[in-house]
């Protein structure tokens, strides 16, 4: 294949704990679709050393620790993507485009092949990991996210596009980084599927649960980690019940430290909602949507931080293609995307303000819910469906 067609990822995440769509497909399916050869570099904590899986090369990433094991956790991982960059140069696969996410080894690494290969640097950020690092209380992960930073700014000013998940956070790098490059990329969902099926699996999903069928039920899919605060959540669930006292929660979430979940349910218990939340274990991502069409709406809170202003939910965009309504707080391309479509409901991050929205959801009937519902999914499939979105990428690769 003609070497103008040849792409190389550099990924970011554990595809075993997380490889949501709106990566795993513009990459390894829509793309060689339209002719270009993909390689896909990433860690994956079940490899026990370097694989190399058809148009995938996964190796473990280097443990974390604390302080005095930072240098030695970037050397770890630096040396293992080389590794992998080697095995897929020796096929010899000379790139022409090089894709790169957040961590410092990724971005030097698409730096030197920019400069080897004459390629051009896509960089795509869907968190700013940086900056997170920095607002953590340790030392260990303050002097991380500035050393990332510092990384991080080197290598976009010289990176032909810089993909950022939402509007708002290309508007923070268009500051200081040439506001040509940067533009806006969310985070997107295949919203191709069969809803009618999923929604047929409603009862034997509910008693798989545990849950009745009379019950309201509002889930939450994503990260459970105690920095999200979702104790507020529990507590609006409390404030709701006094007007619907139906209202059931199901958690689908994950985290690295099981402490998290611990924490999670523990703070259910205390409120005497242990019998009204269910948290349930990661699934697979392709299993969501049927947990997720058991539902009757979808939570979407998001503390108005810094970091989270900036963010693109994911999740908002999950509940929009099952056809779920909205509970969202008030981040900027949340807001705009429930106001715009009208597809669920914003309330500022404040537990009675929540409160207010759940029990508005949990007392429409279940008519105005899916009507509220039909009108995400419309919306989703217009503007953040993965097709969509790799269409756009595919703009800018043929500028």
């Amino acid at each position: 294949m003609a070497q103008n067609k040849q792409v190389l990822i550099l990924y970011h995440e554990d595809i075993a704990l997380r490889f949501p769509a709106h990566y795993r497909m513009p990459f390894l399916d829509i793309l060689p679709r339209h002719g270009y050869e993909v390689r896909f570099i990433c860690n994956d904590s079940r490899a026990q050393g370097l694989e190399l899986r058809g148009d995938m090369v996964v190796y473990p990433r280097a443990s974390r620790g604390g302080l005095w094991r930072l240098p030695l956790e970037y050397i770890g991982n630096k040396r293992r993507l080389e590794r992998a960059i080697r095995a897929v140069l020796d096929q010899g696969f000379a790139p022409s485009f090089v894709f790169s996410f957040g961590y410092p080894w990724l971005l030097r690494a698409a730096e030197s092949l920019r400069t080897r290969f004459g390629a051009r640097h896509f960089t795509i950020l869907g968190h700013l990991f940086c900056e997170s690092k920095w607002n953590k209380p340790s030392l260990a992960d303050k002097l991380q996210g500035l050393a990332c930073r510092r990384v991080r700014d080197k290598v976009y000013a010289k990176a032909d596009r810089i993909l950022t998940t939402s509007e708002e956070m290309r508007k923070y790098f268009a500051r200081f980084i040439d506001p040509a490059k940067v533009v806006s990329w969310p985070a997107g969902v295949d919203a191709d599927i069969d809803l009618e099926a999923l929604r047929g699996l409603r009862g034997t999903t509910r008693q798989e649960l545990g849950i009745n069928q009379d019950e309201v039920l509002g889930v939450y899919i994503g990260t459970i980690d105690q920095q999200r605060e979702l104790d507020l959540v529990l507590r609006a669930l409390a404030l709701a019940r006094r007007r619907s006292p139906r209202l059931h929660l199901l958690f689908m979430g994950y985290s690295r430290n099981p402490r998290d979940r611990n924490h999670l349910q523990a703070q259910a218990e205390a409120s005497g909602l242990a019998r009204h939340v269910t948290i349930h274990p990661a699934v697979p991502e392709d299993d969501l949507p049927r947990y997720m069409a058991a539902a009757d709406f979808g939570l979407s809170p998001f503390k108005p931080t810094f970091v989270l202003r900036h963010n693109s939910p994911l999740k908002m965009s999950e509940y929009f293609r099952t056809g779920l309504p909205v509970a969202g707080t008030d981040i900027p391309d949340q807001r705009m995307a429930l106001e715009q479509s009208g597809g669920g409901l914003v309330a500022a991050w404040d537990e009675q303000a929540y409160a207010d929205v759940l029990a508005c959801l949990a007392g429409m009937s279940p008519q105005e819910r899916e009507a509220m519902g039909d009108k995400g999914r419309q919306w989703v499939r217009a503007h953040r469906d993965v097709r969509v979105l790799t269409d756009q990428m595919l703009q800018w690769m043929r500028e």
